[in-house]
């Protein structure tokens, strides 16, 4: 600091050396750097405290005025930091600036300092400006840090489709973390998410399942529950949605969680559980799962009174088939016979392939009489069907013996109801094949 530096005291302080060398003893040993400037430019330096060698850690000697203190600055900060100094002292709306910068240090490394200006003003004009730096090197370093950090999380949360979330239940309100606005197609500056808004956006199907795992978290403090969101492009996603009730001290509750897209996961759990299910060759059910729906069928049947009936057919003359024109014709009879009679079949019906050229029917909510009217539509199907051998031009004749029983007993098993439509189906093939035999199982 200069010799011709002026240092502005109150008049109490000029007169009173005591006071003066308090202040000067306070000032040495203040965390903040006190300073004082002309109020238009070059903004000489008036004033400036003798701590900033022990406050900031940089070399002070020689310091004028703002051009000096720039010099020091990071060249990164100077222009931009000077141009808001300048727009600030020329703004007379603007009274206070508080800016973060970096300033070299002794060891000819940087350190980051937070430097507030007032303006000082007598009689509506301003006299002078005034401020304070503080060296808020670490703070700064920390808020990288977890700035970083936060950044981090983020991207690791978009790369795994995870958000987080608080819900305040008393209030309606609900926030997302940026990753849930990407993840469900919405913007984050138009979108204001409500408990009410998001709870619109799940699934109908899936809302009475929502209602339970609030309930629970109720009793339990915890929330768990997968469901589908319907996004306004029209997607429906899966979700995972996990979280803790929070009680306030006012009495109110905070549920902090996260939300996952299992969108992938139940896509790939649906394939398997299809590929589980299905004959690989034909497309249709395979016996393991037609054993599973003919329980269930059972069961209902045994509680409720429900009617049912299942069909059996088998194609005849198949091996022979097989040996006179080859397996891979036979495949193509399989599946020709299996698709032809799908379209035929209602929703609810359950057509699976037990094995070999043998498959079965599950008809519910049919009688034998409304039973034995569509196995007779589905062996005008096998009629039907034009399918030719590798080089040959005329189609070649298929035809299937079929059994249709309703089961009219409670007390039999689903192994009874599948050797009693056995029996039928080998009934019809020992009358000729190409027949068909209903009956009652009682």
């Amino acid at each position: 600091m200069t010799a011709a530096r002026k240092v502005l005291m109150p008049s109490r302080f000029l007169f009173n050396p005591e006071l003066t060398a308090l202040l000067n003893e306070t000032l040495a040993s203040s965390p903040a750097v006190i300073y004082r400037l002309d109020a238009e430019p070059p903004f000489a330096l008036q004033y400036l405290s003798p701590n900033v060698a022990e406050a900031l850690h940089i070399e002070f000697s020689g310091i004028n005025s703002m051009a000096d203190w720039m010099t020091m600055q990071h060249p990164e900060d100077r222009q931009f930091n000077y141009a808001l100094f300048k727009d600030f002292a020329a703004d007379t709306n603007q009274h206070q600036l508080t800016r973060r910068y970096r300033l070299r240090s002794h060891a000819d490394e940087y350190v980051w300092v937070e430097d507030s200006t007032k303006k000082i003003e007598r009689a509506g004009l301003v006299v002078a400006l005034a401020g304070a730096i503080t060296n808020v090197h670490q703070q700064q370093l920390q808020a990288q840090e977890a700035a970083q950090s936060r950044r981090l999380l983020s991207e690791a949360q978009r790369i795994a489709r995870i958000g987080h979330w608080v819900s305040y239940p008393q209030q309606n309100r609900l926030e997302w973390s940026a990753n849930i606005y990407e993840m469900f197609g919405l913007d984050q500056q138009s979108f204001q998410p409500t408990i009410s808004s998001f709870m619109a956006m799940i699934h109908e199907a899936d809302r009475d399942l929502e209602q339970q795992a609030l309930k629970h978290a109720e009793e339990t403090g915890e929330y768990d529950v997968e469901h589908r969101v319907c996004c306004p492009n029209g997607r429906i996603i899966w979700v995972h949605e996990r979280g803790e009730i929070k009680r306030q001290p006012d009495g109110s509750e905070q549920i902090i969680g996260t939300v996952r897209d299992i969108t992938e996961a139940k896509e790939m759990q649906q394939e398997l559980l299809q590929l589980a299910r299905t004959d690989a060759l034909t497309g249709v059910y395979n016996h393991r799962y037609f054993m599973e729906t003919l329980q269930q069928e059972l069961t209902r049947y045994q509680r409720h009174g429900r009617v049912f009936s299942v069909v059996m057919y088998d194609l005849d003359y198949f091996k022979q088939l097989n040996d006179t024109y080859g397996h891979s014709f036979g495949d193509d009879v399989l599946v020709g016979c299996a698709a032809a009679m799908q379209q035929r079949l209602r929703d609810v019906d359950t057509l699976a392939r037990l094995g070999g050229e043998e498959f079965a029917i599950l008809l519910p909510e049919t009688d034998l009489a409304a039973a034995t009217t569509v196995a007779k539509q589905l062996q005008d199907c096998v009629h039907r069907l034009q399918l030719c051998p590798p080089q040959q031009i005329e189609p070649v004749a298929v035809t299937a013996s079929f059994g249709v029983v309703q089961i009219a007993a409670k007390d039999v098993t689903r192994d009874e109801i599948l050797q009693a439509v056995d029996q039928l189906m080998y009934r019809a093939k020992r009358q000729g094949r190409d027949q068909m035999v209903c009956d009652l199982l009682d």
